[in-house]
């Protein structure tokens, strides 16, 4: 329980200082996930483990975001240029 608090501080202090809202449900799939692989087989406690999930899905996060966004690129680029070939 204290690492949950932990890690609720923890997901306060970084929305607060990067001004973006994180999509809990999708982090908490994923801070799930890692606690119970630390806990499981590394044998890591909850309150050590429930910061560094924290830490490794916000990273997770940004790569989703850095992702979506050069797939949109990637599509608004296929789009400029075959409206390119059309006005040729």
């Amino acid at each position: 329980m204290a690492g949950l608090v932990c890690g609720l501080f923890i997901l306060d202090c970084v929305e607060t200082a990067t001004g973006r809202p994180v999509p809990l449900f999708r982090l908490g799939v994923v801070v799930a996930g890692i606690v119970a692989i630390l806990n499981l087989v590394f044998h890591v406690s909850e309150i050590v483990s429930f910061p560094i999930a924290l830490l490794l899905g916000w990273k997770f996060e940004d790569f989703l975001l850095r992702y979506s966004a050069a797939k949109a690129i990637r599509e608004l680029k296929a789009k400029a240029d075959v409206e390119g070939l059309l006005k040729q």
